[in-house]
């Protein structure tokens, strides 16, 4: 092709198309076609342009068919001065560092598969086409409807182009392909409500309960079989939630609640019977300095401590016998609560891989790393990119890579965030670079959770809305790529028009056993609803995973699993003992044996490989019951 007919081309589609960088998932033309229809697939790492706009690319890595050569030119400014902007774009990528690309050669039916060889090249998340002329590649143009087939940044594509090259069975979604039954009110909560989440107060196997926390008064619902019952008086619970943790707290092999109101700390212990007893915990308004931000439960040996997040650095809470609380404060740098910006909730997990719990403070504007040394001793902090912009919000953790390690998602009251984890208490916001849920997503989120809203095995999002937004969730393409799970949107299928007034709370939780995550959510009404999720057999393909109440340590574990031939990693989840379980999906596709690994507080790996068949009953597994191998 010579380059006056390129030039004509790319004023024409300059003029019909514009450039967006946004486009939707283009059902037509997933990365599995590009995989497949590519000649030649390398991964390069680019040089700075020159002056005349010449790049050259080491090729580091030939994925796929032959090429002997050792780099790849690409001219930059093909076009000239006058369609030079776009070509500058691209050269200022690279200069600013992001060097790592893929070039896909081959003559692709989206293109229209005229036997014309093309080069599509991924570079900082955008795509760009080339055209080959004399030896070199000539730039065409930058394309945004390329980002229908993989909105993710470079690193992602290429693990998900050798996932799609050594599986044959590959997938990478396009729709969510889940909906919801006609949706059930359970109830008219009176005031505010705190929070809504899922909980497992028995300690029975696959058993979630629904846990409301309200300033008339908490809730707790269970599903009886033909549906949820509120179940709070026949517990005798009668706690008053603002801030709240779960947690055998008393060495009772018992789920306890641990709730703060606004004035007071109090622990409502759980008798042999089921019953709740109430007993103020001395000490526990002024340790908190009269603000509670968050509670967070985790195990030191026998014993569960509370993470407690306030004003000033996080304390670390001892529930004693005889019913007072001892708080010992964690350290901070002079620069905490200045530069940091506004204190924020303390997320409480092993995020650096150590199997040792740590300590994430968030703030507005950053956040501070506490390394855990085991045991309730923690390393002095280091500053962290996690930050949760001003006003109200919501964090959450879930491992959207399946590299192992948890990474963070914000949802907040003027923007997201998404962080992806680098190890070592390192993270980056890669938002930009995570597909549908960049863009998708409005302001004034007030809560946001992980689950596998599909049963595909790959950690999907919800985020609640605080005002004129109607719930959203997101399924993953896998490599933290997201889409907008239409199919489960509220307002868009128009299931439920209260809930585009807002929400005060929300949450997935498997309430009815089947196997699939269901949605429970406190309108801004006060309407309490729940959408169970509809499955195609009695009961969907799953694995969950729980700490029993009366196992040797409380958590949180990483657990991680496997499914598929050859195995595909479904990622990391974060398990606690009272849950909520973690639930693995397993599509139709991948059934057989799921593999799910850990690692003991004492540094034991253990691993566990569980049958999963279409038609049986979810598997549920405790991690400290015997037989693991």
């Amino acid at each position: 092709m010579n380059r006056l007919r390129i030039v004509l081309i790319v004023l024409a589609l300059l003029l019909t198309h514009g450039e967006t960088a946004r486009c939707f998932i283009d059902p037509n033309f997933t990365p599995v076609d590009l995989a497949k229809q590519s000649e030649v697939i390398l991964r390069l790492e680019f040089a700075d342009p020159n002056q005349e706009g010449t790049g050259v690319g080491e090729v580091k890595e030939v994925l796929k068919g032959n090429y002997e050569g050792k780099a790849v030119k690409v001219e930059f400014l093909a076009m000239g001065e006058a369609l030079a902007a776009p070509s500058r774009e691209v050269m200022g990528w690279i200069a600013g560092g992001q060097r790592q690309a893929l070039l896909f050669v081959g003559s692709f039916t989206r293109d229209g598969g005229e036997g014309e060889r093309v080069g599509y090249l991924h570079l900082a998340g955008k795509w760009v086409v080339l055209r080959e002329f004399e030896g070199s590649w000539d730039m065409e143009r930058i394309e945004p409807r390329l980002l229908g087939c993989w909105a993710g940044s470079t690193d992602m594509l290429q693990r998900c182009v050798n996932y799609v090259m050594s599986n044959e069975n590959a997938n990478v979604p396009v729709r969510a392909d889940a909906t919801w039954q006609p949706g059930i009110r359970l109830a008219q909560l009176k005031g505010t409500v705190y929070g809504v989440d899922p909980v497992n107060v028995t300690g029975a196997k696959g058993r979630t309960d629904l846990f409301v926390a309200a300033a008339e008064g908490d809730r707790l619902y269970r599903f009886d079989g033909a549906g949820m019952t509120d179940v709070t008086d026949k517990h005798r619970l009668t706690s008053k939630s603002q801030v709240y943790t779960w947690g055998d707290f008393t060495g009772r092999g018992r789920l306890d609640l641990l709730s703060w109101d606004g004035k007071s700390l109090t622990l409502h212990a759980q008798g042999t019977d089921g019953t709740f007893e109430s007993k103020p915990l001395a000490g526990g308004a002024e340790a908190l300095k009269g603000r509670c931000l968050s509670l967070a439960a985790f195990g030191v040996g026998n014993t569960t401590k509370v993470v407690a997040g306030v004003n000033g650095p996080p304390l670390v809470l001892t529930i004693k016998d005889d019913g007072s609380i001892e708080a010992k404060a964690l350290s901070a740098p002079d620069y905490a609560g200045t530069a940091l910006g506004t204190p924020s909730m303390c997320l409480v997990a092993d995020l650096d891989g150590d199997a040792k719990p740590d300590v994430l403070q968030l703030f507005s504007g950053g956040s501070l790393f506490y390394r855990g040394k085991g045991g309730a001793d923690f390393a002095e902090p280091i500053l962290c990119q996690v930050a949760t912009g001003e006003g109200r919000h919501g964090a959450c953790l879930g491992d959207y890579d399946a590299d192992g390690l948890p990474d963070v998602f914000v949802g907040g009251a003027r923007r997201h965030h998404l962080f992806h984890n680098l190890g070592g208490g390192r993270f980056a916001d890669l938002l930009g670079q995570s597909g549908e849920v960049e863009y998708i997503p409005k302001p004034g989120a007030i809560r946001v959770q992980t689950g596998d809203v599909n049963n595909d095995g790959r950690q999907g999002l919800l985020i609640i809305y605080g005002a004129q937004m109607a719930p959203q969730l997101f399924f993953n393409r896998g490599f933290r790529s997201f889409g907008h799970a239409r199919e489960l949107d509220l307002d868009v299928q128009q299931l439920l028009p209260a809930a585009s007034d807002g929400q005060q709370g929300g949450c997935l939780g498997d309430f009815n056993g089947d196997g699939a995550l269901d949605m429970a959510l406190a309108l801004a009404n006060g309407e309490l609803w729940v959408f169970y999720r509809q499955v195609k057999r009695e009961f969907a393909m799953a694995v969950t995973v729980a700490i029993s109440p009366d196992g040797p340590y409380a958590g949180p574990v990483n657990v991680a699993a496997w499914a598929g031939n050859p195995p595909r990693p479904l990622g990391t989840q974060v398990v606690l003992r009272g849950g909520p379980d973690a639930l693995w999906g397993v599509p139709e596709s991948e059934a057989g044996d799921v593999t799910i690994k850990w690692t003991m507080p004492d540094g034991t790996v253990r691993t566990k490989v569980v049958e999963v068949v279409p038609g049986d009953r979810p598997k549920h597994v405790f991690l400290d019951e015997p037989n693991d191998k």
